[in-house]
């Protein structure tokens, strides 16, 4: 929620001109990949190598899960033929270990020639993203005597006309919108938008969220709910334990 003038006009669902930096530099163009068009900010080798986690390539097949039949996996894909050299860094990296294995102790970690068997059953190959595919991804490249970082941009998929540009992009501050006595509902799932007209009272705003907003993918919620919410500062959706944002 933010407070804004009430004559506040700026178009609902568009970023916040304050909030984008008007000093950009250029995709680099030794770490663009073509199937993602984008500049990643890795090397070759990191990318082609972080491709094979994933069964995003042309060609490759899924098939049902012989544990769970509601359940597919990719047998092309990486987790499922791991090398040698790859089950011994993750059982010795103490977070791949973790994301693979859980809390199993040595004696209960299955050996390399049961691992296919073992990330089917336990399904622990669907959370193979994030730190395990960015571990092993260095210590390939590692391996092959190069880095995963791209040494022309340091990783950050931009290249800059001129020092001084760089200079102002990371001077640059952002700018909030004006104050005033209006309540508004903004995301900040990107840089920061409006999401609603603006109301002169705390409880129109709530009363207008409960009927027309979400708080996590088709979830809603009451009035009273957006009010505790709201003023807490976190909107999220709770199923259980769970807590989804």
């Amino acid at each position: 929620m933010k407070r804004v003038p009430m004559d506040f006009d700026w178009p609902l669902g568009r970023v916040w001109k304050g909030f984008l930096n008007p000093y950009k530099g250029c995709k680099c163009p030794w770490c663009y990949d073509e199937q993602d068009r984008e500049s990643m900010g890795y090397t070759k080798e990191a990318r082609e190598y972080k491709r094979q986690f994933y069964g995003f390539n042309m060609g490759w097949d899924y098939k049902q899960n012989p544990y769970d039949h509601n359940l597919s996996y990719c047998p092309q894909a990486k987790p499922y033929r791991l090398e040698k050299w790859e089950y011994d860094f993750i059982v010795s990296n103490e977070k791949c270990r973790s994301i693979y294995f859980g809390n199993l102790t040595d004696s209960e970690i299955p050996p390399f020639e049961q691992m296919t068997d073992y990330l089917l059953r336990t399904q622990r190959s669907r959370m193979m993203g994030g730190d395990a595919v960015y571990y092993l991804t260095m210590e390939h490249c590692r391996r092959l005597g190069t880095t995963d970082c791209c040494p022309h941009c340091d990783g950050t998929g931009l290249v800059w006309q001129t020092d001084e540009l760089k200079r102002l992009h990371e001077e640059w501050e952002r700018i909030e919108p004006p104050t005033g006595d209006g309540y508004q509902l903004w995301e900040t799932t990107s840089e920061g938008s409006p999401q609603s007209p603006v109301f002169a009272t705390f409880e129109e705003l709530c009363e207008w969220c409960a009927e027309n907003a979400t708080t996590f993918a088709h979830f809603k919620a009451t009035k009273e709910e957006w009010m505790k919410m709201l003023d807490d500062g976190f909107v999220y959706h709770q199923e259980g334990n769970v807590i989804m944002l």
